[in-house]
């Protein structure tokens, strides 16, 4: 059962901190606040949210767009625009909850928020502190929603999970000093990437259910910076990162590089989804050029669909169900 869609009420709550690398660290505060309290400070937007009403019984696409400060919402099938959340002022990472609930990660306003399928209010945040949200994604098999933060300006970034509104945990690895991406897979693994101590480089870590980060490194690909990951369809998938035409490889467990997917007319895809199943699937890819484009996947190659929209630097791609 999904933990976050039966407890809305104003919680407060300090997160332990467990160091992976055995360092002693400072306690980072995770505060729950009801939705109002959580975006009081991030009206920013010129336009009220809005949604059609037949947006709820459809399958949706939320993409997220930084510069706009909006998160756009589409229709899965006829790829038409149904609605857009605003409020934020820098929407970057989502991620989609058993509930087929969808978070925004908040990168400046420092708080990740829920909302329901094709709604228009939140109903839910997680305040990241002193740090800045830049990822998220849900474990299938706890309901557990693992936050992947920064914090450039002063220290390294860390990984916070919760598994109630009254208890989060907080992770730090000396690998990943500096988070970008996760991904649980449908075991309840989860994967991170991001940059090393100086902010440079590609690292990469994954934590076994209930364990430890450990280092893992990718055999059969130069990877330079970090990129989205996803797990769907059996396959943990990484793009290449840093701009350009798009690669995206399939990673198996150990690390190894099982295949890959060229994205022609791809421009610096964000953080990507994957939808269908093994037969008939889809690769969504938010490019920071102002558009997203649909491919084939695994097989790449040229685009099946682009939307032009109101984009402006689009940054996620989610699906959530009705």
């Amino acid at each position: 059962m999904n933990v976050w869609g039966t407890k809305r009420a104003l919680f407060a709550a300090a997160g332990m901190l467990v160091a992976c690398d055995g360092a002693t660290s400072q306690i980072q505060p995770a505060a729950f606040g009801s939705a109002p309290a959580l975006h009081q400070l991030s009206q920013t937007s010129e336009h009220e949210s809005w949604m059609k009403p037949e947006a709820k019984s459809q399958r949706l696409l939320y993409i997220s767009d930084s510069k706009n400060r909006t998160v756009y919402v589409y229709a899965a099938s006829s790829n038409k625009l149904e609605g857009s959340l605003t409020g934020f002022f820098d929407p970057v990472g989502e991620c989609v909850d058993g509930s087929n609930n969808v978070w925004i990660a908040d990168y400046e306003n420092q708080n990740v928020t829920e909302y329901a399928h094709g709604g228009t209010q939140p109903i839910a945040g997680i305040s990241a502190g002193d740090g800045n949200p830049y990822s998220c994604s849900v474990d299938p098999t706890t309901g557990d929603i693992a936050i992947g933060i920064q914090n450039f300006t002063s220290a390294p970034g860390w990984i916070m999970i919760c598994a109630s509104p009254s208890q989060c945990t907080n992770y730090t690895h000396s690998a990943v000093s500096y988070v970008y991406f996760l991904s649980y897979d449908k075991n309840g693994n989860l994967y991170a990437d991001g940059t090393d101590r100086n902010g440079e480089g590609f690292v990469m870590a994954v934590r076994a259910a209930g364990g430890n980060f450990k280092q893992m490194t990718i055999k059969g690909a130069t990877i330079n910076s970090p990129g989205a990951l996803v797990n769907k369809l059996g396959v943990l998938s990484l793009d290449q990162g840093g701009g350009g035409t798009s690669t995206i490889y399939q990673i198996a467990p150990d690390g190894t590089v099982t295949g890959s997917t060229q994205l022609s007319g791809a421009n610096d895809c964000g953080q990507f989804a994957i939808s269908g199943n093994l037969k008939y699937a889809r690769v969504t890819c938010p490019n920071r050029s102002g558009n997203v484009t649909k491919y084939k996947y695994p097989a790449g190659g040229v685009p099946i669909v682009t939307l032009s929209g109101p984009f402006s630097t689009p940054f996620a791609a989610v699906y959530s169900n009705p």
